[in-house]
Parts: C-alpha cells; sequence; structure tokens
C-alpha cells in the first residue's frame, strides 16, 4: 500500500470515528437539556444550582443554557434565575 493510500485508508478511520463520537455527544446534550428543561419546571434556578443538582460542570451548563436562550426553550431574570418562558410552563402542566 502506498503512502497515500494508507494516509486516506487512515483519515477515513479517523472521520468515520468523529462522527461518533458527535453522535454521542449530541445525544449528551440533548439528555443535559431535558433534565435542565425537568429541573426548572419545578422552580426557577440559578445555573449553579442546575450545575449542582445535575453533577455538571457550570461550564457545560452555561453553554446548555447559552443555547437554550438562543432558541427561546429558557430565559434569564433580572436575579440571574433561569425561567421557563409562560407558553412553556403551560405546556408542561398540561
Amino acid at each position: 500500500m502506498e503512502s497515500g493510500q494508507r494516509f486516506a485508508a487512515g483519515f477515513f478511520v479517523l472521520r468515520r470515528f468523529q462522527c461518533q463520537l458527535t453522535r454521542k455527544e449530541m445525544i449528551v446534550d440533548k439528555l443535559a437539556i431535558s433534565e435542565i428543561m425537568l429541573l426548572l419546571r419545578e422552580k426557577s434556578l440559578t445555573s449553579r444550582e442546575i450545575s449542582e443538582a445535575l453533577g455538571l460542570h457550570s461550564t457545560d451548563i452555561a453553554r446548555h443554557l447559552s443555547n437554550s436562550v438562543r432558541q427561546g426553550l429558557v430565559r434569564i431574570d433580572e436575579n440571574q434565575k433561569v425561567l421557563l418562558p409562560p407558553k412553556m410552563k403551560e405546556q408542561a402542566r398540561a
């Protein structure tokens, strides 16, 4: 096998591994966001409280919350509490 072919074969193995890792990360992220949403159904929490309740690192919680705010899933009030928007809270009760 020539060096170019070995390189290409190695590249495709690495690429397949990266795709599998990305899928696993996506599943873990979706699970964490779901857990955050379940916590927020009960009451408003700070990001620190969410981090402690789920046992996740604060940077992971910050990333999830940032994405969730952009998507309109949660909002942050003046006291830095994370809240479900009123529509989401009504849907959670139904």
